[in-house]
């Protein structure tokens, strides 16, 4: 469900060429809508549970396609035991500290996921832990502590054109035309204006701000963009 334009483009081409014209507009028209905002489980390869992981390893990472597969499964206690035990075992490791937060957050426990963010933040921070916080926010029906969240990540580590893009839509969405267009023309810039999507939201913007002619170059660039840069792979494909 969170695929980037860039993949579902290309699956959609490859289908293209090989005739299959009606799953590839699935992918396309897919390309062009907002990216999903819950949080959701990546599933696990329908492999068996000696390969994937199900036993003890060791490392914390060979455990995760086993916490995967039990959320999917909608096996939510076994999963926040399995990670309780993890926990057990790396007392003192910030990946598994989040790990844990994942899963609380994932069924259905923001407030303890946030405590369990935290306590990883103290050891390291990033851009992943800073969204991971974000997200326990909002479904912990805080929009306003999850903006402060992220604004603070901006201010103490500027630069991240994700986190520039996230606050452009934000203040998009409650109306703030100044801040949406500031913050979505820096993400741009950031991208090196290639990124079609952030010139598409940006042109909204311009346009609802009554930069009509702003608007309306940004959104070809924005076309070109998807038309040739994202298919210059194929070129050397043959026509369809």
């Amino acid at each position: 469900p969170d695929a980037e334009p860039y993949l579902l483009v290309l699956v959609g081409r490859a289908y293209e060429q090989m005739g299959d014209r009606a799953r590839a507009a699935e992918y396309l028209d897919r390309a062009v809508q907002p990216l999903p905002q819950q949080v959701s489980v990546l599933p696990v390869l329908d492999l068996p549970w000696n390969v994937i992981g199900l036993q003890r390893s060791d490392t914390a990472s060979g455990d995760v396609p086993q916490l995967r597969r039990l959320l999917t499964e909608g096996r939510g206690p076994e999963a926040l035991a399995a990670a309780e035990a993890l926990r057990q075992r790396y007392p003192a490791s910030s990946d598994v500290e989040r790990l844990y937060g994942d899963v609380l957050l994932l069924t259905g426990a923001p407030d303890l996921a946030l405590q369990s963010y935290e306590r990883a933040a103290r050891i390291r921070t990033d851009l992943q832990l800073a969204l991971r916080m974000f997200a326990a926010e909002r479904l912990a029906a805080r929009p306003e502590r999850a903006l402060a969240r992220i604004a603070q990540f901006d201010r103490q580590h500027p630069g991240s054109p994700a986190v520039a893009a996230l606050l452009g839509r934000e203040a998009a969405a409650r109306g703030d035309l100044a801040a949406a267009s500031a913050f979505l023309a820096s993400a741009s810039r950031l991208t090196q204006d290639a990124d079609p999507r952030l010139l598409k939201d940006l042109a909204n913007v311009r346009r609802s701000a009554g930069a009509t002619a702003e608007a309306d170059a940004l959104m070809q660039r924005a076309a070109r963009l998807q038309r040739w840069a994202i298919l210059a792979p194929l070129r050397s494909l043959p026509a369809s």
